[in-house]
């Protein structure tokens, strides 16, 4: 049983149910605005019309057939849809019998050909009005499906980049460590050999090498897939590292010149520059079967645009490639449009192949956190400072 001797609430107080509804009363008056502005914007453009069409009455005459009503409409329900497009056609017909048909300066609806002209113009209104509010309805429906799939895109590459770096992190946390110790044993082992003189010690020697080599690859790997701190200040280095880890590991000369300060950008254009670098070298060590490679990385138009190119001196690309392309030509032209620039492929003038990323370095509105990958614990050491625009001996 309730005990009756608790206080009962008292009902919200006005004040209260005036603090609920301003959200409400917020979106009815911006749908109110709405409306106002879009049929607003169909009374404007007719009334401007019927002042450009009484300009016109010394030059062509007060009943001269013209199309400019008919723009109005069109005006009208591109803008605001097909409501204000029909309010647009009845003023355009009202405005045109009282003003350039005879009798001028009055209403006449008594005419039977007036009456038919009214009509027809009316239905030839409403049909424009239609159309261009499907049209503006379909054009807006595409704007917001290429936008949720640029969103799509953007995510993708998101889980992507956080995939490769939980997995260079693995790499370099656990079968690097993993590595590391079996060298350190292998090591005492060639020591103990050798102090015993026993003919297994060089044996023991080559499979000490052998660690040591897995151990330099597999931090090469964790380095590619989870790079140092990359940003606009880090790009240049990661791109020199980027040419030491692929001369450590193809029998490839890589040349790479970038300025060391780059205009500001956006958090997530360096990575992407990056990783667009890195297929490219990828996919020309793989087959271009060339011997040097180039790496550039430049400014452009003041500072307002970034071109990087990945040029190689192999057997080129295809005249007529496949298709479709291969994955990491999809992705490195995702990544491209995600930053707002394009990815082009081709032939170079000397033969090789020719990858080109041009792209702006400030978007408006681009936020510095999507895709950032300032924060994460280096994973090898500092990059060498000793790269120059020369390939350099493997």
């Amino acid at each position: 049983m309730p005990d009756l001797s608790e206080p009962i609430a008292a009902p919200p107080s006005a004040g209260v149910l005036d603090d609920a509804l301003p959200p409400r009363r917020e979106s009815r008056r911006n749908v109110v605005l709405d409306l106002v502005f879009r049929y607003g914007f169909a009374v404007a453009a007719t009334f401007l019309a019927v002042r450009f069409k009484i300009l016109l009455i010394p030059q062509v005459g007060q009943d001269a057939q013209t199309l400019i009503f008919f723009g109005t409409v069109m005006g009208a329900a591109w803008f605001g849809g097909f409501g204000p497009g029909a309010l647009a056609t009845v003023l355009s017909a009202l405005a045109s019998n009282y003003y350039f048909k005879p009798p001028y300066n009055e209403f006449d609806f008594a005419d039977p050909s007036q009456r038919w002209r009214l009509a027809v113009f009316m239905a030839e209104g409403v049909f424009i009005s239609l159309l261009c509010d499907m049209l503006s309805r379909a054009r807006r429906r595409a704007e917001a499906s290429e936008l949720a799939a640029r969103k799509l895109e953007r995510r993708i590459l998101e889980v992507s980049e956080a995939e490769q770096r939980r997995i260079g992190h693995d790499l370099h946390d656990g079968l690097g460590q993993h590595l590391t110790g079996v060298a350190f044993l292998s090591r005492l082992l060639t020591r103990h050999l050798a102090v015993r003189g026993v003919p297994e010690t060089e044996e023991a020697t080559k499979i000490e090498q052998l660690v040591n080599k897995a151990v330099t690859w597999t931090r090469t790997l964790a380095a590619g897939l989870s790079p140092v701190e990359i940003d606009a200040g880090g790009l240049p280095s990661a791109l020199r590292q980027l040419g030491l880890n692929t001369e450590s590991i193809f029998p490839t000369r890589c040349a790479v010149r970038c300025p060391e300060k780059l205009p500001s950008l956006p958090g997530w254009v360096p990575t992407h520059l990056y990783r667009i670098a890195q297929e490219a070298v990828n996919n020309a060590v793989k087959h271009a079967n060339g011997s040097h490679l180039w790496i550039e990385l430049a400014p452009r138009d003041d500072g307002r645009r970034l071109v990087l190119s990945v040029r190689d001196d192999g057997v080129g690309i295809p005249d007529q490639p496949g298709r479709h392309g291969g994955l990491g030509l999809q992705t490195m032209d995702y990544r491209a449009r995600i930053i707002g620039g394009s990815v082009v492929v081709r032939r170079g003038e000397a033969g090789g192949t020719v990858v080109t990323c041009d792209c702006p370095t400030s978007m408006p509105g681009a936020s510095n956190a999507a895709l950032s990958v300032r924060g994460t614990d280096p994973i090898t050491s500092p990059p060498r400072s000793d790269v120059n625009d020369e390939p350099s001996a493997t």
